[in-house]
């Protein structure tokens, strides 16, 4: 009776490597296809994501025989790689609004040259329209580099080398320091 449990017991344990191993290898080819998705598109975030956790499977003993260190070393190396995915999905959140502000600065700056020409011409009710025009755009603009600032500032806590944000949150700064000491004008 015992002989036969430890019989059994030892062809389960037999299946479990064989199960380990095949899941080894399947996540070995995962890593691989997110690799070719990297090459592709270096941008794409999910890839480099999937592939590092790919990698820590790959690289992980089967979970039968991991210990708790390896186990938390794995899922710390998921976390910063879910951490520097999402921090690149911040960076380009906070590019797009970067654009909306600079389109809303030239958006003020056409509006300040109307207003220019209305006063030559002696509309001045035109000229004052264009002026309150070029005001709400340059804060709209003030408004959208604050956001994409924070969105920025927001990656670089889950990615502290990410070199996008960093140059994103200087980029942002200077914008709304000149907003600030000349009111957007150049």
């Amino acid at each position: 009776d015992a002989k036969k449990d430890v019989q059994d017991g030892d062809a389960l344990v037999e299946q479990a490597k064989e199960k380990e191993a095949s899941a080894k290898k399947k996540f070995s080819e995962a890593k691989d296809k997110f690799e070719e998705a990297e090459k592709a598109d270096p941008s794409n975030v999910d890839a480099k994501a999937g592939k590092a956790k790919a990698d820590a499977k790959v690289n992980a003993k089967g979970s039968s025989g991991s210990t708790e260190a390896e186990k938390k070393k794995e899922a710390s190396v998921e976390k910063k790689a879910d951490d520097e995915a999402k921090a690149k999905e911040l960076v380009k959140e906070g590019q797009k609004k970067m654009t909306e502000a600079q389109k809303a600065e030239e958006e003020a700056l056409k509006s300040d040259y109307e207003a220019m020409k209305a006063r030559d011409a002696g509309d001045h009710a035109k000229a004052d329209a264009e002026t309150e025009k070029s005001k709400s755009k340059k804060a709209d603009a003030k408004k959208k580099y604050a956001e994409a600032k924070k969105l920025f500032e927001e990656a670089t806590k889950l990615d502290p080398e990410n070199e996008d944000a960093k140059a994103g949150i200087k980029a942002c700064i200077k914008k709304l320091n000149q907003s600030g000491s000349s009111s957007g004008e150049k």
